[in-house]
């Protein structure tokens, strides 16, 4: 992250079951988020193990492109549907486009993925570019997800409803916390 001090922000649990037919889309997770700053690491922590097939995959240096793309749902892949595109703080750098079709040409891009073990873990920039197909491991898979801010995040609207939503007041009580 290159930061003075990091902040957790978030966490969730990802269950895949065995025979799981869906994937995960391809996205990035800061557009999921309220946050804006470079200075920013996923975590992904599996609990049970994951075959390299059923790992993530990411897209090498997709975080360094200066894109930033619509998020999509994880249920359907589809982005998600704009509310408000007035009250946004993206500058022209951060401006939403759709993601590209990186499964109809895997050989432009660099892709990774490993087999893992509980403990093991994956540290990832939260613009790099991720995804998934079906789980295949017998047991399905089981992760946790963290978000870590340094100290150049600030808080953002999204033209779409966040992951996370905070009431009147709450931004600045979090930006306050962040710079003390």
């Amino acid at each position: 992250m290159k930061s003075e001090f990091a902040v957790f922000f978030h966490e969730h649990v990802f269950i895949k079951d065995p025979g799981t037919t869906r994937g995960t889309p391809w996205h990035q997770d800061q557009p999921y988020y309220p946050v804006n700053g470079r200075k920013n690491c996923s975590l992904w922590l599996p609990v049970t193990p994951v075959s390299k097939d059923s790992c993530l995959e990411y897209v090498g240096g997709s975080h360094k492109w200066g894109k930033w793309f619509i998020p999509r749902k994880f249920a359907s892949s589809k982005n998600y549907n704009l509310i408000d595109d007035s009250n946004t703080s993206c500058s022209k750098q951060e401006a939403f486009e759709a993601i590209p079709d990186i499964d109809g040409e895997p050989d432009k891009y660099e892709l990774f993925s490993w087999d893992l073990e509980p403990g093991d873990c994956i540290a990832f920039h939260m613009l790099t570019v991720h995804g998934a197909k079906q789980t295949i491991d017998i047991s399905g898979r089981q992760v946790i997800a963290t978000r870590w801010l340094g100290e150049d995040a600030t808080f953002a609207n999204r033209p779409w409803e966040t992951a996370l939503s905070f009431p009147l007041g709450l931004h600045e009580t979090w930006r306050c916390l962040l710079h003390e």
